[in-house]
């Protein structure tokens, strides 16, 4: 019986059709595996960043058993977590969970594995260590079933494709010119190369119908495209923000707002560095401290905000001072540091004196009246042998500046 040509071109769409929605079936079942393997590493990634600073904080306090009773809480909140384990750095266990016999590490997925350090916030000291272990049972289970269902479509495609290539042989052999474009078709190098024809037989009317599509697919292609140009431009503008926001918080966190020196902050982190760097290179370095004279007055007397002022006056003669290499830092309310890195005894002498006469000779005005001010100056240097932290230095200038206030203020020594 002979078939007519609506009736073939119907059959060979539907099939082709049927053919598409397969493959894109197939495609869809790894796309949500990865989503779920995404999620699922998210969703854990986001537990354990959750719970390890409280677990920090808790060790800091001393709290091992408010550890132990948030990671039970924790075990049960989530019941597929198959192990837990938290572990001091003297291998003491405050905490263990073991639902069943594990796998070995290699037989699991990396989403469902975690170790992490625990760690003070402040000192960055390691208190112990954190092991978690997910159950991958959800995983298997859509695996399984994503195996079945793909392993069917692939079946069926498969004999609907068999059916597809028959009945399009038997259309008439201008649309093979139609199939071999279709098959070529790349939306994103836009290159179909037929156009809408104005004949009305059945033929040209799907052939008209299909290049349509094809010219939809194109465009929302185009526009595809350039969405994502702009997300990926708009993800790299804020990302760039993001870096610069940090460094300036970075930077804030080091600074000493009223007078734009180091802070104290910034002079721990990096003093035990220089100081490493000196005894390794058997390099001399030395230390200046200094504190205004008779401040608490200045204050009482004239008022925080020009005490403020005679604050920022020394930082100013103290950068103008100084050479690149050395580091100065506000030390607290009205005393400053100064370390000199490659200056023995005496260098460190002759430029905490250059910095005392400076500062002497400065006169600040307040209401028509001339107010000078002074400094008290401690200078210690390096003792390589014994000297094992920063904190040793800082002893011994300080003792120094003690000294020179006893003696009378406005003067620097070396010797307590």
């Amino acid at each position: 019986m002979t078939r007519s040509i609506e009736f073939k071109m119907i059959v060979s769409i539907v099939l082709f059709t049927l053919f598409t929605f397969g493959l894109e079936r197939y495609q869809m079942s790894l796309s949500i595996k990865k989503q779920f393997i995404d999620f699922k590493k998210s969703k854990n990634e986001l537990l354990i960043n959750t719970i390890t600073p409280v677990l920090g904080l808790n060790f800091s306090l001393g709290l091992d058993s408010a550890n132990k009773e948030y990671l039970e809480e924790i075990q049960a909140q989530n019941k597929d977590l198959e192990f837990v384990s938290l572990v001091d750095t003297n291998n003491n266990t405050i905490y263990i969970h073991n639902t069943k016999e594990l796998p070995k590490l290699e037989d699991k997925y990396e989403y469902n594995y975690w170790v992490k350090d625990i760690v003070d916030e402040y000192t960055k000291e390691k208190l112990a260590t954190l092991e978690l272990r997910f159950s991958n049972l959800e995983l298997e289970n859509m695996r399984k079933s994503n195996l079945e269902i793909t392993t069917n479509i692939a079946l069926i495609t498969i004999v609907l494709l068999v059916f597809f290539i028959i009945f399009t042989k038997l259309i008439f052999k201008s649309l093979n010119e139609l199939r071999d474009s279709v098959l070529k078709y790349d939306p994103k190098k836009n290159n179909f190369p037929l156009d809408l024809s104005n004949n009305k037989d059945e033929v040209t009317l799907m052939r008209n119908a299909i290049i349509s599509m094809v010219n939809k697919i194109t465009a929302y292609t185009e526009i595809l495209d350039n969405t994502n140009s702009l997300l990926e431009e708009k993800v790299k503008q804020r990302t760039l923000e993001l870096e610069k926001s940090n460094l300036e918080l970075k930077k804030l966190a080091s600074v000493d707002p009223l007078t734009k020196l180091y802070n104290r902050r910034h002079f721990t982190n990096s003093s035990e560095h220089i100081l490493e760097i000196s005894k390794r290179n058997k390099t001399p370095l030395s230390m200046i401290m200094m504190d205004i004279d008779n401040f608490k007055y200045v204050n009482d007397t004239y008022g925080h905000q020009f005490g403020d002022k005679v604050i920022v006056s020394v930082a100013s003669t103290l950068m103008e001072t100084i050479r690149k290499s050395d580091v100065v830092c506000r030390f607290g309310g009205e005393e400053f540091i100064v370390l000199l890195p490659q200056t023995d005894l005496d260098g460190a002498y002759a430029i905490a004196e250059k910095i005392r006469k400076k500062i002497e000779k400065t006169e600040l005005t307040l209401n028509e009246k001339v107010i000078s001010i002074t400094v008290s100056v401690g200078v210690a240097e390096l003792n390589i042998l014994e000297d094992n932290s920063i904190e040793n230095i800082i002893n011994r200038a300080d003792s120094h500046m003690y000294t020179a206030k006893q003696s009378g203020k406005n003067r620097t020594c070396i010797s307590a």
